[in-house]
């Protein structure tokens, strides 16, 4: 699957390369570190997010393709560690239907080891662009949550 484009609101500027960001908080620190990663490797990460901040992948995709995501995450501090996806049309609306849409949520302070994640996605009909979402809200100064080696596998 192709990278789709960016939406209007999201920017890379600060994103890790390949990746976008979106942020209700323009003081939320969003990256990328060197050396902090699970095997001494680079990690993104989101700190001093005080609302809801996301790395964001699009991908172009089709209906009924299936893809395993498998990542880990390690936060420090206040707020919570998102990770969740959504879909789109061709026309870059977002799915009407929730129920195609699925997230996991942990608590910062209790995931200051790194913690697997992984979830199953199914394409729905009328869907040509997969939103991934790494996240974070609700932190403060001190508040920093860390997505490392994060891959989506096509299943087909």
């Amino acid at each position: 699957s192709s990278p789709a484009p960016a939406l209007l609101d999201w920017e890379n500027q600060n994103a890790p390369r390949g990746w976008n960001s979106w942020s209700s908080n323009p003081k939320s620190k969003i990256g990328a570190r060197q050396k902090e990663g699970r095997n001494n490797s680079g990690v993104a990460y989101i700190g001093d997010s005080q609302g809801n901040a996301s790395i964001i992948q699009s991908l172009t995709v089709s209906a009924e393709q299936r893809f395993l995501v498998t990542g880990w995450v390690k936060g420090q501090g206040s707020g919570n560690i998102t990770v969740g996806y959504r879909f789109q049309d061709e026309k870059r609306r977002w799915s009407s239907n929730r129920s195609q849409e699925g997230s996991l949520l942990l608590d910062a302070s209790e995931t200051t080891d790194w913690q697997p994640v992984a979830f199953h996605i199914t394409v729905p009909e009328a869907c040509t662009n997969l939103i991934l979402m790494l996240g974070a809200n609700n932190q403060d100064k001190e508040g920093l949550a860390f997505f490392d080696d994060f891959v989506l596998n096509k299943l087909d």
